[in-house]
């Protein structure tokens, strides 16, 4: 797992993704706990909703959700996902991904 810190008295062009092995366990512990890890239920060639960016820059700066198709799936529930404009977003978290209708 990484978590997005943000580091106090800098700006948010500073944020970064930190392995958990950098992280204190005690600052991590009250997240953890009230954050469920998200389950693979994600297949190769599933047509997905993503909410684009939110896994890179955080849910608030997601312009919204997109239509696409799961391209990868990997073993620490992210998946890579090719957005049916052509685009590509790899280390994409399962809780930002929707099976579409």
């Amino acid at each position: 797992w990484r978590y997005l810190v943000q580091w106090k008295a800098w700006s948010s062009a500073y944020d970064s993704w930190e392995p958990q092995a950098n992280i204190d366990p005690e600052l991590t512990g009250a997240y953890d706990a009230g954050c469920p890890r998200p389950t693979p239920d994600f297949r190769v060639r599933d047509s997905v909703s993503v909410m684009y960016r939110a896994s890179a820059k955080g849910e608030r700066r997601s312009p919204g959700w997109f239509g696409g198709t799961i391209s990868a799936a990997h073993g620490d529930n992210t998946y890579t996902v090719k957005y049916d404009d052509g685009d590509e977003e790899r280390c994409v978290q399962a809780r930002f991904v929707r099976l579409r209708c």
